[in-house]
């Protein structure tokens, strides 16, 4: 997803202005974020402490 459809799809809107593109780019990396947790703590059971190296 590129930072434009993210603020369409969060704000309804295209970005007017620096504003709207940084918090598109900030959501953008959240949601890369989770979703790099997501694969990370699959088949881990909630609640249960994640094994450090």
């Amino acid at each position: 997803m590129n930072i434009v459809e993210t603020v369409l799809g969060e704000a309804h809107r295209k970005p007017e202005s620096s504003f709207d593109f940084v918090q598109g780019t900030r959501l953008d990396l959240e949601g890369k974020a989770k979703r790099l947790m997501d694969c990370l703590n699959l088949g881990r059971v909630a609640g249960a402490p994640v094994a450090r190296p």
